[in-house]
Order: structure tokens, then C-alpha cells, then sequence
């Protein structure tokens, strides 16, 4: 089993580096220096915490480092729940951007395929012949007078 300095060393990494991150290439992403501080604070909780057990079992009272624990406790819970609350948030604008997207796309496409179509008519009107008709129109081909009997 790892030791609480272990784990709060760990969570301390890890918070400091989501806070760089966030710091040198991430800065739309708020939600991550949140979630770093959230790990931060919780390390911090973890030592304080770990300061007034070993304090109770040598006899002394540790009621500074107490109340830090528990403010260091509630501040990760805090950036904690901000941190999922801004991640939802943001990946919900994302999602949006990318419908209009996908439907700004598609609505491109769909005019491009209109013109296309407006030119191919175009331009066989501009020959003096009308436009082909359309072989597949639902109802099937027309036979030339021959049923099959």
C-alpha cells in the first residue's frame, strides 16, 4: 500500500502539470487548470490530514493543520465538481460547433449539387435540345410495344 506522502506527491504532480498544460498549450480548455487545483488542493488535504493523525497518535492536538484539511478537502471538492460541471459545458459547445458544421457542409453541398444540376439543364437547352428525360422516375420503363407475349 502506497503511503499518504506518496499519493499526495502523485496528485501534486499530477494538478501541477494539468496547470501547466492548461498554462502553455490549453488555454481554452478551462477546465483543466480546475481539475488541477482540485488535485493540488486535494494533496494538500491529504499532508494536513496525514499531519493531524500523527499528531493525534503522539498526544499533541494539531488543530491548525485540522482545519486546513478540511477548507483543502471542501476547495478540491469545489474545483472538483466546477471542473466537470466546465468539462460538460465545454463539450457541449463543441458538439454544437460541429452540427453546424456537419450542417453548414452539408447545406454547401446540397447548393453545389443544385447548380450542377441548373448548369447540366442549361446547357442543354443552350444545344436546342430539351433536357433527356429521366429514365428512373419511379414508374418503371416504358416498354416499346413489346409485352413479352
Amino acid at each position: 500500500m502506497l503511503s499518504p506522502q506518496v499519493i499526495a506527491s502523485l496528485l501534486l504532480v499530477a494538478g501541477a502539470s494539468m496547470v501547466a498544460g492548461w498554462v502553455v498549450a490549453f488555454r481554452d480548455r478551462y477546465y483543466l487548470v480546475l481539475l488541477g487545483l482540485a488535485f493540488c488542493a486535494l494533496s494538500g488535504a491529504l499532508l494536513a490530514g496525514q499531519r493531524v493523525q500523527v499528531a493525534v497518535e503522539l498526544g499533541a492536538s494539531e488543530p491548525g493543520f485540522a482545519l486546513l484539511a478540511r477548507v483543502l478537502f471542501v476547495a478540491s471538492s469545489m474545483f472538483g465538481v466546477a471542473a466537470v460541471v466546465a468539462a460538460v459545458m465545454e463539450t457541449r459547445r463543441r458538439l454544437a460547433m460541429l452540427r453546424e458544421s456537419y450542417r453548414a457542409a452539408e447545406e454547401a453541398l446540397i447548393a453545389m449539387a443544385q447548380a450542377a444540376k441548373q448548369r447540366e439543364e442549361s446547357r442543354g437547352e443552350e444545344d436546342g435540345a430539351a433536357p433527356a428525360p429521366r429514365q428512373d422516375d419511379g414508374q418503371g420503363k416504358q416498354s416499346g410495344g413489346d409485352d413479352g407475349r
